[in-house]
């Protein structure tokens, strides 16, 4: 089979240099990527190591290639020495285009996170910790099952979350393909992700304040998904829950992490946010 290969590009509000240091200095790389870091790129050298990082993503890796404010190529030892790829692309009024490359990335059981959400989450923070807002971490060290459960302060009062979570063209920006709302218990709240899977009906809403929703996935009885808004000086604290039943929920986790981070970033953001791409697919 022909090797896989995965992609994921954001936009960040900041300038080459701004992010070229914050993928290569250890301190910064700290606060964003891994819990432990030691980094000496330009000497071939760079180490991650903690609970915020997968095994594969952990452990010594080598400098292939680094171009400052341009270019970083990086390889781990670990995952069947599975080389990654960063590129950066100057974009109007001072952001940056990142995209991240992993070749033959490593893959996992159905129920844990994938190489493409562990990006995914990287890039989503990256942009956090270069723009000033908390990053979402998630613990690889710590088995979840039943629920899932991520939490946030967003800079932006409950009203404005709220919209977000129930008005389409809000939905759109951020998570749904085409979302349909009836805002009203037993109403239908539709992604527009297809295969009758995702959101199905209301079965709870209290406006600004929460919203639940039952979720269909294939082979399992629909589940529940509940977002809570609660006033946090001139912010909101969010937090999105899935009842999963008993089943792992390490997959749900990150996934909703990243779907946390999505609306952390088109809420700070305004008319300039632009959902990240990816890509994961064979090549050849």
């Amino acid at each position: 089979m022909a090797p896989a290969r995965l992609m994921v590009s954001t936009t960040v509000n900041a300038r080459r240099s701004a992010v070229y240091a914050a993928l290569t200095d250890h301190e910064a790389l700290a606060g964003w990527f891994a819990e432990r870091v030691e980094t000496q790129p330009d000497a071939g050298c760079f180490r991650t190591d903690g609970s915020f990082t997968p095994r594969w993503a952990s452990g010594a890796l080598r400098t292939i290639d680094a171009q400052p404010g341009r270019r970083l190529a990086l390889c781990w030892e670990a995952g069947a020495g599975s080389p990654v790829e960063i590129e950066l692309v100057s974009v109007p009024t001072g952001r940056t285009g990142v995209r991240f490359v992993q070749w033959s990335p490593p893959g996992g059981g159905p129920d844990d996170p994938s190489a493409l959400d562990f990006w995914c989450l990287a890039a989503g923070n990256l942009a956090n910790h270069l723009e000033g807002r908390p990053v979402v971490r998630h613990d690889f060290a710590r088995p979840r099952r039943g629920t899932a459960r991520a939490e946030a302060t967003l800079a932006v009062p409950a009203r404005r979350v709220y919209a977000a979570l129930t008005v389409p063209a809000e939905l759109e920006r951020w998570i749904a393909a085409t979302a349909v709302v009836s805002p009203r218990v037993g109403g239908r709240y539709d992604f527009g992700w297809g295969d009758d899977l995702g959101p199905r009906s209301i079965v709870d809403l209290e406006p600004s304040r929460s919203l639940a929703y039952t979720w269909r996935e294939r082979g399992h009885r629909d589940s529940v998904v509940r977002w809570t808004l609660r006033p946090c000086g001139r912010g909101t604290t969010v937090r999105v829950q899935h009842d999963l039943g008993g089943r792992p929920a390490d997959r749900h986790q990150i996934g909703w992490e990243n779907f946390l981070i999505d609306l952390q970033r088109m809420l700070a953001s305004g008319q300039d946010w632009q959902r990240s791409v990816w890509q994961d697919e064979p090549v050849g």
